[in-house]
């Protein structure tokens, strides 16, 4: 990879950054967020601006790897939120008590997870409970991200074959 001179890509930020924030700003949750999505788009361009041909387009090049960038943020929060949603009967959703059936899953739930392997269970507690990206939780354990995710999805198969799937009601969709 060749980095090209700052001032290159400073240029570009003039030329493109209004028109790529609004694409990143389709991906984000909020402008933080799409600040952080163009600014690693800038430092993408900044990297790989290099190995351009001269007579790339630019414009279309930055585009998409805003796009890629925001496609990737996306699908981490959609795994994340499809995750909690598979928890979400443990955790106090709504203001009113439990139902029977809802104690006794969560209960159920607490019993079978505390039985998971040392690191399965780990990570159920550190990406499930206290919500850390795979990044944070892997930092955490000290492990390769690679193998947080394939922890989690061994918990949670175990977990789905000891409890069944995982109850979901309309109340628990109209709290979240």
């Amino acid at each position: 990879m060749s980095e090209l001179d700052p001032s290159v890509v400073h240029g570009w930020m003039d030329t493109y950054g209004a028109r790529l924030r609004s694409v990143a700003s389709a991906f984000a949750d909020g402008p933080t967020e799409a600040d952080d999505i163009l600014q690693r788009t800038w430092v993408t361009a900044w990297r790989k601006g290099g190995e351009l041909p001269p007579d790339s387009q630019i414009g279309a090049w930055l585009h998409q790897i805003t796009l890629n960038i925001g496609r990737t943020l996306y699908r981490k929060r959609a795994g994340r939120r499809r995750l909690l949603e598979r928890w979400r009967p443990v955790r106090a959703t709504t203001d009113r008590p439990p139902t029977i059936d809802e104690e006794l899953f969560r209960i159920g739930l607490w019993r079978s997870v505390a039985e998971l392997p040392d690191l399965q269970r780990k990570v159920i507690l550190l990406r499930v409970v206290e919500d850390m990206s795979v990044a944070e939780a892997a930092q955490a354990l000290d492990r390769a991200e690679g193998t947080v995710k394939a922890s989690l999805h061994r918990a949670l198969a175990t977990l789905r074959k000891q409890l069944g799937p995982f109850p979901r009601t309309d109340s628990w969709r109209e709290a979240s």
